[in-house]
């Protein structure tokens, strides 16, 4: 007798948070931040992504920073959360190399999100906000893109903790790059 495949995922990601709790892994444990240099051009961000999810949709920056032992590794496919009602939202921690000129483009290469907000914080401060997503008139976007992406100035050897609050009635796809112009 065979077990559907839908079934056989739920057990493995309970047996995974099983796992989890039994050997006291957390999310801040799971975070190594990503290292934006030069050299390398292009930063997928997924693998140091957490997530939390936020029903009422009224968790604000000021709130959410206190709440990041809540944020949890996502047990979804890559790069994405799937079909789920609500906000959620990411965090991802992030590192410029000391030698880097600091000028990056932050890039979510899925057209379809009605709204992010993205928050870097340096310090404890919000140093930088962004407002992406297809709600926005495409004259008002931060680049003329067919994806939703920034130009962001970052100071080089500098840590921060980039949140990013995702609002959509769709699916939640997110293909995070950091990339160097070429």
């Amino acid at each position: 007798m065979s077990v559907p495949s839908n079934l056989l995922r739920r057990h493995l990601r309970a047996l995974l948070l099983a796992l989890c709790v039994l050997f006291g892994f957390t999310a801040a444990q799971a975070q190594t931040p990503i290292l934006l240099s030069d050299n390398v051009g292009r930063v997928d961000v997924w693998p140091a992504v957490t997530t939390m999810t936020d029903p009422s949709g009224q968790l604000t920056i000021d709130t959410i920073r206190d709440k990041r032992q809540n944020f949890v590794v996502p047990v979804s496919a890559y790069a994405t959360l799937g079909f789920k009602y609500g906000v959620e939202w990411l965090h991802v921690p992030l590192r410029v190399a000391d030698n880097s000129d600091g000028d990056w483009i932050l890039d979510i290469d899925y057209a379809l999100l009605n709204r992010v907000d993205v928050f870097f914080v340096s310090n404890g401060l919000v140093v930088k906000t962004l407002r992406l997503g297809n709600d926005q008139a495409y004259a008002l976007r931060p680049l003329a893109s067919r994806s939703l992406a920034a130009e962001v100035m970052l100071k080089p050897g500098a840590e921060y903790d980039v949140y990013m609050r995702i609002d959509t009635i769709g699916a939640k796809i997110l293909p995070i790059t950091f990339s160097k112009l070429s």
